[in-house]
Formats: structure tokens, sequence, C-alpha cells
């Protein structure tokens, strides 16, 4: 049985050391940080937890088939109509692959329903992602809102191959207006 499930009420059920568990920190947004007007969400990414090609890292099984598909209550989220300043990707383990894989950072629903799947940091291969790497985010969202009427969440999406290796942190700046 995973480490979370959505019962028939909407709610979020988690399931003996989940919250401990340090693998089930990554590839999800730790509360903002706040300085000023700006906000900073970190997120801590192991490229080859997110699993198949044109996986995208979802925290949440909404519909409890064993595959995570959306996203929980309990995740950090850009607030609707929200500025994003900056993406930021610091590598600190080179990212492998036994093909020529691709990442996206982009923004997604609550329910997993894509919003702009590359419009943090749009798609950078294999190549780029090495070990001290730093990648800057120049996708279309990057000094937009994200969306004005929905509540944004950020996810890495792999494509081409599947991710074999690569750690790094993402961090997302924004304003709230």
């Amino acid at each position: 049985m995973s480490g979370t499930h959505i019962n028939d009420d909407g709610l979020e059920v988690r399931y003996g050391k989940f919250h401990t568990d340090p693998a089930n920190r990554d590839n999800r947004a730790a509360s903002p940080r706040v300085a000023g007007s700006e906000k900073e969400i970190i997120i801590p990414i192991v490229l080859d937890r997110i699993g198949s090609v044109d996986g995208v890292s979802y925290s949440t099984d909404l519909n409890n088939d064993g595959t995570k598909n959306g996203f929980s209550g309990s995740d950090v989220f850009i607030p609707a109509g929200a500025v994003i300043r900056s993406a930021e990707l610091y590598m600190s383990e080179a990212a492998a692959s036994a093909g020529s894989m691709t990442i996206e950072v982009g923004t997604y629903q609550k329910a997993g329903t894509v919003i702009d799947r590359d419009g943090l940091i749009a798609s950078t291969a294999k190549a780029a992602l090495t070990a001290t790497a730093g990648i800057e985010g120049g996708g279309a969202l990057i000094g937009e809102v994200a969306s004005a009427t929905l509540d944004s969440y950020v996810a890495f999406s792999v494509h081409t191959a599947v991710a074999t290796a690569g750690e790094g942190k993402l961090v997302v700046k924004y304003v709230d207006v």
C-alpha cells in the first residue's frame, strides 16, 4: 500500500512514517519563505523518482489507482494572481539516462491538469544538467501571472527517456498581487 490515498470525502490519508521518510519530501515544495513582498518556494528534486517517460512529479494519487496524478491540499502552490519573478534549478548530481532525456518545469492545477508544462523552465537536455549546473528559467511564465484564477502547483516532467539519476533543487520566487 502506498503512503497516502484520498478517501471518499476527498481527504488525504497518510500511513505510518510517511511524514518522516525523506523520500516522501523529494519533488515536493516546502512552505514558502517570505522576504518582503517576495515569496520563495524550494523544491528538492530527484529525477529518477519521477518514473516514466512523460512522467510528472505529482505528489498524490487522487483516484486511488496506485498512480500519482495530482496534488493534495497539503502541497505548496503559487496563489492565483501571483506574478512569478524567477525559477532557478541548481543541480547537485548530474542527470543520467539511457537515452536523450529532457526535463521541463511548469505549473499544474490541483487535479493534475496542465496550466503551462514548460512555463518555468523550458525543455532542457540531459547534457546541460551537470553536477554543478545552474539553470535559469526562461519559460513563458517568468515575469507573468501563472494563472489569474487558479492556484498553480509546480512540477517537473521528464521526456524522451527515463531519468536514472539526477538531484538538485528548484527555487521559484513570486509576488502576490
